[in-house]
């Protein structure tokens, strides 16, 4: 989308732009075949942000490929666009994709059910493990992604201005909604047996 698409789309009454952003590492972009780069999705967010849209930016972290240093790269990437809402999911092979013949070929693939990749609590778990990047590592990875950002005084500063601005009180319901979320996900991974430290 190009900014006066964008623009025209909030005239229309759109407000908020739910978008897969995926990863902050070109080379994990290229690996999924994307069709972005890591300066378009800033560039893009910029945008977005110029025509009064809020973002609900997405992004994942296990595709293949999937180092530490590419993980660092997207939560750096996140601080950079500071988006309205965040949302970071471990990545999932689904049965019939190459991604998950591959894993399942390679041996990366822990589970046989997907129903195992849920938690007790509903939450996502890992069920792929690399050799130089483990289940427990994107885990990791993911937990911090989050922390990091929601507990961030920029987050804060995002979240301020939602309230001050137009529709404050809806915004306030939504905020408020999803701080819930996020406090079950910190109680869920509280209670998970071996809980994720020592990447910080």
């Amino acid at each position: 989308l190009d900014y006066e698409t964008m623009k025209t789309m909030r005239e229309a009454g759109c407000r908020l732009l739910d978008v897969g952003y995926e990863s902050g590492n070109d080379e994990i972009l290229q690996h999924i075949k994307k069709g972005t780069t890591v300066n378009q999705l800033v560039s893009f967010t910029s945008d977005a942000k110029k025509a009064k849209l809020k973002v609900l930016a997405d992004f994942v972290i296990g595709f293949p490929g999937e180092t530490k240093d590419t993980a660092e790269n997207t939560i750096k990437i996140i601080k950079v666009i500071k988006p309205d809402l965040l949302q970071v999911a471990v990545a999932t092979p689904m049965p019939g994709t190459a991604f998950y013949n591959w894993t399942k070929s390679e041996g990366y693939l822990l589970v046989d059910n997907l129903e195992h990749s849920l938690n007790e609590d509903g939450f996502q778990k890992c069920i792929i493990s690399y050799p130089n990047f483990t289940s427990r590592d994107i885990e990791v990875y993911v937990d911090r992604a989050l922390k990091e950002y929601y507990l961030s005084p920029e987050y804060i500063l995002v979240a301020v201005k939602n309230i001050c601005g137009r529709g404050g009180l809806h915004e306030l319901r939504g905020m408020a909604k999803s701080i819930w979320v996020f406090i079950n996900y910190l109680r869920s991974k509280s209670n998970c047996k071996g809980e994720l430290q020592g990447i910080y």
